[in-house]
């Protein structure tokens, strides 16, 4: 992964290790990259609810922008994951 702008949509909540572990990994693999939070609250394993958020943003960022959302898993064990752009 290279420096560029990744954003992460999640239903990992707000409280717990989950975002900031993501985060760890992000900017130890790709030092540089800029971080954008969508939501951290989507509703657990709500797919429908995730894909609406970013559908709502995608269109608001440069084209070699990753838009991520990862719902119903954790950054250790993904379940489903949405990359678009």
């Amino acid at each position: 992964m290279s420096p560029g702008i990744l954003t992460l949509t999640t239903d990992f909540g707000s409280n717990g290790p989950y975002v900031a572990a993501m985060k760890g990994v992000v900017l130890t693999r790709a030092p540089g990259t800029q971080l954008v939070d969508v939501s951290h609250t989507i509703k657990p394993q709500d797919i429908a609810e995730g894909s609406f958020l970013l559908a709502s943003v995608v269109d608001y960022f440069q084209k070699r922008s990753e838009l991520t959302c990862f719902i119903g898993s954790t950054p250790l064990r993904p379940r489903l994951q949405g990359l678009a752009k």
